[in-house]
């Protein structure tokens, strides 16, 4: 038996492998999508302004590093340090040099009153004699050049409670009468130096004088993942993809006055998709899919103005809207602008029969110009809270031309807008 296992294994270990046929071509790879190619998801490099801003003041030169030169104002982003150096001339006088950052919160409402809140009172002492400074030392002259690198804090706090560092921002509402906000950010430059030769610190003696700069301050948000064009994404075939709020139409009318018997008209229920992840992009496209289900009767009468049209002639109008809070004076004041719209357009063919118990319109808009700047944010006196509104009529709504059972309808549903751009 011994001899048998061994006579086996010997014959298992000789068996040659299997041959294989030479490997083909690896395939051609190109950096971008060609034009019959869908990109599906990139994370696009971090650019970074290398250029400088200068301001001058007197005989003296503010420089301000890692920016547009164009820009008219100085921009920073999340945890992006306030950098660069000082030029100084008469250097020999100079007794102290302060840089200070502050922001500040300002709003008024018609009915509410004003307020102005400090948040963010920084000052940083990049050169200085004191009282206390040795004798030998007071001799010595400031440097030509001063640099510095300052940072910005990513929150603040009010009342005890903790608060991101808001955006620039900048809104007036005057058809509110008046009702404003602002938020805004600088740097000022403080240079004391003495009169003659005096450079230790005597009220008598010394000169301050202050610069100021504005900052614009710019945090970015990226979204955690790329959305779907409405085109390429159903939320029949990728429900992962998409959240949902719906509401149910009731009809309105009473049976009797129905142009459909009443057993047939029944209700419809309305289903607004936007993406999973409830945070955008405020520049890039912003899909939308609403879908209408229920009895085709009802669809059919909901969608045309007459039994015998074969057009689709209910709207579906979607738009992006902002609700601005302020609270003044311990009470709240809300404003709302809308940052863009459009009108989304059917994917369901209608044909006049009552065969579908869905229909469905979905598009990808862009927001306005100029929109794009701030994003949704939460700084306790003032809150920028963003929806996506979708308001459905139905045909006929205005002129009447048929009995309706249903009245328009609207859906809304919260969204994070954030100013970092997705991958294209």
């Amino acid at each position: 038996m011994s001899l048998g296992r061994t006579s086996s294994s010997s014959t298992l270990f000789s068996l040659e492998p299997p041959s294989y046929s030479p490997s083909g071509p690896l395939p051609t790879y190109f950096p971008s999508a060609s034009s019959s190619e869908l990109l599906h998801d990139q994370t696009p490099g971090y650019s970074k302004f290398n250029g400088t801003i200068i301001r001058k003041f007197g005989r003296d030169t503010l420089v301000l590093t890692n920016q547009d030169p164009h820009a008219d104002f100085p921009t920073y982003g999340l945890r992006v340090p306030v950098s660069g150096f000082l030029e100084l001339e008469e250097r020999d006088k100079v007794s102290e040099v302060v840089l200070s950052l502050q922001g500040k919160i300002e709003a008024r409402a018609t009915q509410r009153g004003s307020l102005s809140k400090k948040i963010l009172d920084e000052s940083h002492t990049l050169w200085g004699l004191t009282k206390s400074t040795p004798a030998s030392d007071a001799d010595a002259a400031c440097p030509s050049t001063l640099p510095f690198s300052l940072d910005l804090p990513v929150q603040f706090d009010r009342d005890g409670k903790i608060h991101r560092l808001p955006p620039s921002y900048n809104m007036t509402f005057s058809v509110m009468g008046g009702t404003w906000v602002k938020i805004t950010y600088t740097l000022s430059v403080a240079i004391t130096r003495g009169r003659g030769r005096s450079r230790i610190p005597q009220p008598a003696f010394l000169r301050t004088n202050t610069t100021t700069v504005p900052l614009r301050y710019t945090p970015r948000t990226r979204p955690a993942q790329a959305i779907q064009s409405t085109a390429n994404a159903h939320p029949m075939y990728m429900p992962d993809q998409w959240r949902r709020t719906s509401t149910t139409m009731h009809p309105t009318v009473p049976a009797a006055r129905r142009q459909l018997p009443a057993p047939q008209t029944t209700t419809i229920d309305v289903h607004l998709f936007t993406p999973s992840s409830g945070v955008l992009s405020l520049t890039d496209p912003i899909p939308i899919h609403v879908q209408l289900a229920g009895n085709p009767l009802s669809l059919g009468e909901f969608i045309a103005s007459s039994a015998t049209s074969q057009l689709c002639e209910a709207q579906v109008q979607a738009s992006v809207v902002r609700q601005l809070v302020l609270q003044i004076n311990g009470k709240d004041e809300a404003c709302q602008y809308t940052l863009g719209s459009t009108s989304l357009t059917p994917t369901t063919t209608f044909t006049g029969t009552a065969s579908a118990s869905t229909f469905d319109w979905a598009g990808d808009f862009r927001l306005e110009h100029g929109s794009g700047d701030v994003g949704s944010f939460n700084a306790g006196i003032v809150q920028a809270q963003d929806f996506i509104l979708v308001e459905i009529v139905p045909a006929g709504y205005k002129s009447r031309s048929r009995c309706q059972s249903y009245g328009r309808v609207r859906l809304s549903q919260g969204v994070r807008l954030v100013a970092g751009e997705l991958p294209d």
